[in-house]
């Protein structure tokens, strides 16, 4: 599958967001569909809050979190929906807002 041209300039951040929008999930939630599909099934949530923080940080997003971001964009028909944890625009404010403030948190104390 080649990448379209106007994606190729596309930063993570864009990538995430866009993907996320057309499922109509949270960012949290795109992360955690695309795990399920890197991994081929269940996935320890403790790694993909890992990797979320890390993304929340350095707005970089792992490869197969860019790769079914890709597939998601370009309207793959192989694609399965995403896993039902991947809930919908709104629905885990509490739970993103905590790992964001963990994460400043982390920043402020460790990385400054």
């Amino acid at each position: 599958m080649a990448l379209r041209r106007t994606r190729d300039i596309l930063d993570d951040e864009e990538l995430v967001a866009r993907a996320a929008a057309k499922l109509d999930i949270e960012d949290y939630g795109l992360f955690y569909a695309a795990c399920c599909h890197w991994t081929g099934g269940a996935v320890d949530k403790r790694s993909v809050d890992r990797e979320f923080m890390h993304f929340l940080l350095s707005r970089r997003a792992p490869s197969y979190v860019r790769h079914y971001c890709r597939r998601v964009i370009d309207g793959d028909p192989n694609l399965p929906p995403p896993p039902r944890f991947a809930t919908p625009r709104g629905g885990d404010v509490l739970y993103i807002l905590a790992l964001i403030t963990a994460a400043t948190i982390f920043y402020l104390l460790f990385l400054v």
